[in-house]
């Protein structure tokens, strides 16, 4: 199942002030860029710590996704923010401002550029990605018609936290399983 499910009724926004205004900028870089066999170009912006995630873990995400340099990320509902009883805001990857995704790494939940390029990351790690159009949406697009057939498209993907039992993560396999 495409990563575009995960948020398809707010992908109607096209606009969200989230989105950095810009990728994170060449003096943000590592340093540290390839091209996979497959064609994905990527770089890291930080490495992290710890294990990569193999095939049958559970990965926690923070994104940001961008087409001809434009976010096109949904609007995150102001409502689905946590506070506490002293009116804080509660500080976790699902209400940092970004989309968020939970999903088991290598099975074919998500795009394909999305399974190979989150093997390869350490918890903590932050890498923008740019997936030649066979590896993102193909030649369909996406099903919400926001990403034409045929395009590449870039991200700036955080890896949150790796588990190998859904329950940890928050419920993982009742979304994906």
């Amino acid at each position: 199942m495409p990563l575009w499910y995960l948020a398809s009724d707010a992908f109607k926004k096209y606009s969200n002030p989230s989105c950095s205004q810009q990728p994170p900028s060449a003096s943000m870089h590592l340093g540290v860029s390839a091209t996979t066999a497959s064609g994905i170009e990527y770089e890291d912006v930080t490495v992290g710590e710890g294990r990569t995630p193999n095939t049958g873990d559970f990965v926690s995400v923070v994104y940001e996704t961008r087409v001809d340099g434009r976010c096109i990320d949904p609007k995150i509902d102001k409502a689905d923010l946590q506070y506490t009883a002293d009116g804080e805001l509660v500080t976790s990857f699902k209400n940092r401002g970004k989309p968020w995704a939970e999903f088991q790494v290598g099975k074919g939940l998500v795009i394909a550029g999305w399974d190979e390029m989150v093997q390869t990351m350490r918890p903590g790690g932050t890498r923008t990605v740019k997936l030649p159009a066979d590896l993102a949406y193909g030649d369909a697009g996406s099903p919400d018609g926001v990403i034409k057939p045929g395009t590449d498209v870039e991200f700036t993907i955080e890896l949150v936290g790796i588990a190998s039992n859904a329950d940890i993560i928050g419920g993982t396999a009742k979304a994906f399983g």
